[in-house]
């Protein structure tokens, strides 16, 4: 049988790792502690995304020029393609608290009313013209003419041609790059309805892009754009409640907008609604709950939810205790760079026999090699 390249990498990452646990829980048992591993309460990172491919950060204070660092807002959010639909935000942890409640309390209903774009009407033609041509559908690619037929479109009013010309000009693909215009854009298309334009006018609002920087009304059209379907708005919306920017610091509210979010299928969400009911916040601590949401998120390769699930297996905590299952988690967060799963998962190794590890390993391999992210992240 002859493998192919992936498989080969595969099993030698499978064989390495392996290797290295077992040495590890050789080495480490004579050391082994009692002090079991913690639940990560996460960091506090702000994060406001567009409908675009790359995060727009909120500054740390309302002066806070944009930078480019991985930690530090974005200069932008970057368009790679043209596109009508959001792409995931990255994830932000929330600080938790530990206010403990014995009822567990229902999350508020929050309307959610999907828009829908029109399918006919002025500029229709040249806005599916201008999208042939940036996407390369039956001719060669081609941004400028793409933004010329955009131009066309947005003109005769057609929401969807100004929409992807502010994303245009945010990029500078096909046009000289603009936020004051793309700015302009987003706002008419935002003036329409459109939910995708009211969160990248956000995300200008926010960064001072094309704009003056205003938290209330980046909080505004954010809030329009949740309420028109949009769930990474919905999910900054609770970004926006727990922080206290452009909205009153609020935290059952901030864990009605994640629910929003989470049931969007939001990984960011889904992981932040975990800690929220592990510790109380906004909701009425449940760690039932906690561990549902955790799931739903590292299923989608969310990497503090993974490390929370170790945790929890661990600890028996919301779910009954199940060391190769900590041990499971803790690996997949550790492999995405998390030193403290790494710690954990050789901790729990202690308790573990050379058979399981080697199974468990073998499901590693396998989540690895086959998960691809069915959520947003």
């Amino acid at each position: 049988m002859k493998l192919n390249p992936k498989q080969v990498v595969w099993g030698v990452a499978g064989i390495v790792i392996a290797a290295n646990v077992l040495v590890a829980a050789w080495s480490f048992r004579s050391h082994k502690t009692e002090t079991p591993p913690s639940v990560k309460t996460a960091a506090n990172v702000l994060v406001l995304t567009g409908a675009v491919e790359r995060i727009q950060e909120l500054p740390q204070t309302t002066n806070a020029a944009p930078q480019k660092s991985v930690e530090s807002p974005v200069e932008n959010p970057v368009v790679a393609a043209v596109t009508n639909a959001p792409v995931a935000p990255v994830v932000a942890e929330i600080p938790a608290t530990t206010a403990v409640s014995s009822a567990v309390e229902p999350l508020g209903g929050i309307v959610i009313t999907h828009w829908q774009a029109p399918t006919n009407g002025p500029g229709l033609a040249e806005f599916e013209k201008g999208l042939k041509a940036a996407k390369g559908e039956g001719q060669p690619k081609d941004l400028v003419q793409a933004a010329e037929w955009f131009r066309q479109s947005a003109a005769a009013g057609n929401v969807e041609g100004q929409f992807n010309l502010g994303l245009l000009y945010v990029s500078g693909q096909g046009v000289d790059k603009d936020y004051v215009k793309a700015a302009e854009w987003f706002k008419k298309a935002a003036d329409q309805g459109h939910p995708d334009a009211q969160f990248n006018l956000a995300v200008l609002y926010i960064g001072g892009l094309g704009v003056t920087q205003d938290n209330t009304v980046a909080a505004q059209w954010a809030r329009k754009a949740a309420e028109h379907g949009n769930y990474e708005a919905a999910y900054n919306m609770g970004i926006l409640y727990t922080s206290g920017r452009g909205v009153p610091q609020d935290a059952a509210q901030a864990a009605r907008w994640f629910q929003v979010a989470a049931e969007g299928d939001i990984s960011a969400a889904q992981s932040n609604l975990g800690v929220f009911y592990i510790h109380g916040k906004g909701v009425a601590k449940d760690d039932v709950q906690a561990h549902k949401w955790f799931m739903k998120a590292a299923q989608h390769g969310n990497a503090t939810a993974q490390f929370n699930l170790g945790v929890m297996y661990a600890k028996g905590q919301g779910v009954e205790k199940n060391l190769a299952e900590s041990y499971f988690w803790s690996s997949l967060a550790a492999m995405q760079g998390d030193d403290q799963a790494g710690n954990n998962r050789d901790q729990v190794a202690l308790d573990l026999t050379p058979k399981v590890i080697a199974e468990t390993l073998k499901r590693v391999t396998s989540f690895a090699m086959t998960n691809v992210a069915g959520g947003k992240p």
